[in-house]
Formats: structure tokens, sequence, C-alpha cells
């Protein structure tokens, strides 16, 4: 289980169609924060050069629940403890 978690975090690659093919079989909740999770890395890897542009990040950022992103995967962790799977993917994501 663990060796199996470390490659899966190594090949995690969002382009990857294997990875993507775990995130489907993953629940439903579970696909929900890694999609979360990528539009948060997305939208903080963007400059707020003006008002307006500060603005849009910050609704995306409240939208998203950027700041819950860490309490959610902790409750996930534990509603889907026994779900090989589903901890596999939280584990490969959790960087992003």
């Amino acid at each position: 289980m663990l060796i199996a978690s470390l490659l899966l975090a190594l090949a995690a690659d969002p382009d990857d169609a294997a990875f993507r093919a775990r995130i489907a079989r993953a629940p439903k909740p579970v696909r929900s924060l890694v999609d979360r999770r990528e539009g948060c890395t997305h939208f903080a890897g963007e400059e707020p050069y003006d008002a307006e542009r500060r603005r849009y990040l910050n609704r995306m950022f409240a939208e998203l629940r950027c700041s819950r992103l860490e309490a959610d995967a902790k409750a996930l962790r534990k509603r889907y403890a026994k779900d090989r799977n589903a901890i596999a993917v939280l584990d490969a994501t959790a960087d992003w």
C-alpha cells in the first residue's frame, strides 16, 4: 500500500490518463476536492494586476473554499480511510 501510494504520488501528473482514471474511480467528494485543489493552485499562480482582477481572484478563492482545503481533505481521509484508491488520490494531489 505504501509503495503504491508513493508511486502514485510521483506520477501525479494532472494530464496523465492513468492518473485521471484513478481520480475518476474515487468517490465524488474526493473528486470534488481534487477539482478544488486544481482551481486553487491555478488561481494562486495568477497576478492580481489591478483592483478588478484582485476582486475576481478573491471571489474564486472564496467559491473554491481554498482556505478549507486542508480541513476538508482531513475529513475525507477519515471518511474514506478504508478506500485505498481515495486515500492514494488524496495523497497524490496534496501538493497541488
